[in-house]
């Protein structure tokens, strides 16, 4: 984690299992903050072609990465 008084960046790692595909990635959360309070956040994906796909409707079940 790295942190200020207005912003946190955490990095994390997603892991899921959905139709017999699997994701693991990594992600960094961008948490920016006003007054204590986070009012926005960003989220980088390491790979976000491979997230895109596992999240598609459209992607043969049977594929996994």
């Amino acid at each position: 984690m790295l942190s200020t008084p207005e912003r946190t960046v955490v990095l994390q790692r997603e892991t899921a299992a959905r139709n017999g595909n699997s994701l693991d990635v990594v992600v960094a959360l961008d948490f920016e903050i006003h007054h204590g309070k986070i009012t926005e956040v960003t989220v980088y994906h390491a790979d976000t072609y491979l997230f895109d796909e596992f999240w598609n409707d459209e992607v043969d079940a049977g594929s996994s990465r």
